[in-house]
């Protein structure tokens, strides 16, 4: 497939800028490009370090970017990141930023925890102007959600999948929040989406959840696993219960996310992982934590559920790639925006915006 990048945003350590990632995008009514990521702001660029939610635009589909400003600002003590966006059927613009607070122990004999949860604020202006973000979830605790993970259903419910992980040894556990109002009010499915039997405490559980829309209304929700694939689960009654998970083979990788759009104008899917698969021979023996995040590759599908053969859009062994962000435009391309970090650096620190052309069926 032919891409080109369009956008690098490059860490700088130096500056007390040391790693950009994590976004998602919207087109505003006079056609501009909103795209919100992830940038951190001191020394270091762990998830835990300090960070906020910024924005870039693009008034040429993509070819040309402002410089940031600043959405908002996240804790002293914690951080702002992994942004999603949508324009909602009212009209208004919706954003979701987790929000990380550092919560201290009681006394001397008991550890500090991060309290990670999902806010919620909302633009009628374009951007101008936002509303005082809100949490989507009461109940303190580590919650996940990745970058450019909302979804509205053609009935106006609004979807956005949780990851629940424990302070104790045992896996990650999904969810999806529903919100029938608008986002003001937010329900959890009824099912939780557990780890398979016997590996609750082995790897990392389910991870990183994400949610489409299949023709008919099912919907699916996959999962990032330390298992050898992506998991998936099913819902017939638009998010409130789930099937059990199962592996997804379709989508082999490990420990990494995957990303997955509908193309308004061509109802084509476009699926974006790290692939691990035997097709591309054994890959070099690597001590990099990031190692099977080097290939990135996309697929695509008429109906979510039958792909195309992957392919490579990106293949570095020094590197890592990953959080992909997709956005599809009116004109018949799309965008696609995630970490390109490596060599020296981290995967996660620096970021990439790249521009396609949505390919012809064959």
């Amino acid at each position: 497939m032919n891409i080109r990048s369009v956008c690098e945003i490059p860490s700088d350590f130096s500056n007390k800028n040391p790693r950009n990632s994590e976004g998602a995008f919207v087109t505003l009514k006079d056609g501009r490009i909103a795209f919100f990521y992830t940038r951190y702001n001191g020394e270091h660029g762990g998830d835990h370090d300090t960070a906020d939610i910024v924005v870039r635009y693009s008034a040429d589909n993509g070819e040309t970017w402002s410089d940031y400003t600043v959405i908002y600002r996240g804790p002293a003590h914690g951080n702002a990141m992994s942004c999603s966006s949508l324009r909602l059927q009212d009209g208004r613009i919706m954003l979701v930023f987790l929000v990380k607070r550092l919560i201290k122990g009681m006394d001397a004999e008991t550890d500090d925890v991060m309290d990670c949860r999902p806010f919620a604020c909302f633009s009628s202006d374009e951007c101008e102007t936002w509303t005082t973000p809100a949490c989507m979830v009461r109940a303190p605790g580590y919650y996940v959600g990745n970058n450019d993970r909302l979804v509205q259903l053609d009935d106006g419910r609004i979807l956005y999948p949780v990851a629940f992980t424990t302070y104790v040894n045992f896996g990650a556990i999904s969810f999806v929040l529903r919100s029938d109002d608008g986002g003001a009010t937010w329900a959890w499915s009824e099912d939780w989406m557990l780890p398979p039997r016997g590996h609750a405490s082995r790897g990392s559980g389910l991870q990183e959840p994400g949610v489409i829309a299949l023709p008919g209304g099912t919907l699916m929700c996959w999962q990032r696993t330390r298992y050898g694939s992506q998991y998936k689960a099913f819902s017939v009654d638009r998010g409130v219960h789930w099937t059990p998970p199962i592996p997804a083979t379709e989508f082999l990788s490990m420990g990494s996310p995957l990303s997955i759009r509908q193309d308004p104008k061509s109802g084509r899917y476009l699926a974006v992982w790290n692939d691990i698969s035997p097709r591309w021979g054994i890959p070099p023996a690597s001590k990099r934590w990031d190692a099977p995040r080097r290939r990135l590759v996309v697929a695509w599908s008429d109906d979510g559920v039958a792909w195309s053969d992957p392919e490579t859009i990106e293949y570095d062994d020094e590197a890592g790639f990953c959080y992909t962000a997709i956005h599809f435009m009116a004109d018949g391309h799309f965008l696609l925006a995630y970490c390109c970090g490596g060599r020296e650096k981290g995967c996660l620190n620096d970021l990439r915006i790249v521009k396609g052309k949505v390919p012809e069926r064959q």
